[in-house]
């Protein structure tokens, strides 16, 4: 009805969500993936690579930064709007990237690799702070199963799950 039942105008209202974010630590083929999808997509996307090369990607990007992941996160502040997805394949890098992710609030959190490795992964975090119920919200070799195994394919499954995350519409779910 147009009229409420105290008879005042109907009033709406429009949501107006924060800008989501996707932060990605890496630079083999899957990380440059999901940085590109991430930036076609309209995420702002920050790709991250620790000692990297000094010159950005060759497509576009939010932000490219040769710095440490956690530092990044620290710099840029995180909130449920934010992704990270360590893929820099290195445990000193990534780990400590998902733990600050974990632990200030990231909308999701990902770290990619063999799921042969993910106990041990686990085990490391909690011996580094990480708590039962930050480690129930890692997503460990994330993605979608069955696209497929090239870069895109895997980048494509992360995405979805990234977006997924970050939609509005869960939290009334």
């Amino acid at each position: 009805p147009l009229l409420s039942h105290d008879a005042s105008p109907l009033r709406i209202a429009r949501r107006y969500d924060p800008p989501r974010r996707l932060v990605v630590s890496g630079g083999d083929p899957g990380a440059l993936a999901l940085a590109r999808l991430g930036a076609d997509a309209q995420i702002d996307t920050i790709l991250v690579r620790p000692d990297g090369p000094e010159g950005p990607p060759p497509f576009p990007v939010s932000r490219y930064l040769r710095k440490q992941p956690a530092e990044v996160l620290a710099e840029i502040g995180l909130d449920r709007w934010t992704a990270y997805v360590g893929a820099t394949h290195e445990d000193h890098h990534d780990l400590a990237g998902c733990l600050y992710a974990l632990q200030h609030g990231a909308g999701y959190v990902a770290m990619i690799g063999a799921k042969v490795r993910a106990e041990g992964r686990k085990a490391a975090l909690r011996a580094a702070g990480a708590s039962e119920d930050e480690l129930a919200r890692l997503h460990l070799s994330p993605g979608i199963a069955g696209l497929g195994k090239s870069p895109w394919e895997v980048a494509i499954g992360i995405l979805a799950e990234v977006l997924q995350a970050m939609n509005p519409a869960r939290e009334r779910a």
